[in-house]
């Protein structure tokens, strides 16, 4: 092998390298920023980190009341290389209830036209057609209506721990032998219940001091 060839080749290696560093050096950097959107009439916080220019996911915590903000990246660090992902805090949760109360009684179709509202809000932020959704304990609640009803605006819809008969599933822990424990958790507060009767208690209590 010449001189010259050896010459072309460490020229050509050179100019490869040079070009995947200006690359790196000059690629835009990924979100990693709150927001407040006019979602259902009152102020919204959402949290957006991840890729550009990349599929987005949006998260429907549990709760209601249960903010995933701050503990997000614990898992979602990984889809941050491939999505656009978006945190949520509902009504009377997190950042949203700092910034506002809601005024009106909250119900779920009231949750459910929230959600609706946001997912067309991020898709014509992001100008996508459809986008992924995933939802956790109460949020998969919000997650089967998307679905359900709106189909034409999801790729996927992932529920984690899903509610699939509320109604079922309080008349058990109602019926559950005495000195069981249950956690019962109330607009993110969770209270440590140490008899079946107490639920109902508990749950009463707190409508009343909610009045």
């Amino acid at each position: 092998m010449n001189k010259l060839t050896l010459v072309a080749r460490y020229a050509l290696l050179s100019c490869l390298s040079f070009c995947m560093n200006a690359q790196q050096l000059f690629a835009q950097p990924g979100y990693d920023q709150y927001d407040t959107l006019q979602i259902g009439g009152i102020r919204q916080v959402i949290h957006v980190k991840g890729a550009r220019n990349a599929p987005v996911i949006l998260f429907l915590h549990g709760g209601p009341g249960s903010s995933r903000i701050k503990d997000a990246e614990k898992f979602t660090s990984e889809l941050q290389q491939k999505f656009t992902v978006v945190q949520w805090d509902q009504r009377e949760t997190g950042r949203t209830l700092q910034l506002n109360q809601t005024n009106k009684p909250i119900t779920l179709s009231l949750m459910e036209r929230d959600a609706y509202e946001l997912v067309n809000s991020l898709l014509k932020r992001f100008h996508k057609d459809k986008l992924y959704l995933a939802g956790e304990s109460w949020g998969t609640v919000l997650g089967f209506h998307m679905a359900a009803k709106h189909p034409e605006l999801l790729h996927a819809y992932l529920a984690f721990s899903p509610v699939v008969d509320q109604v079922k599933s309080e008349q058990m822990a109602l019926s559950a032998p005495k000195k069981k424990l249950f956690w019962f958790a109330n607009a993110g507060h969770s209270l440590l219940v140490t008899e079946a009767a107490q639920v109902q208690d508990t749950i009463i209590n707190q409508i009343l001091q909610r009045r």
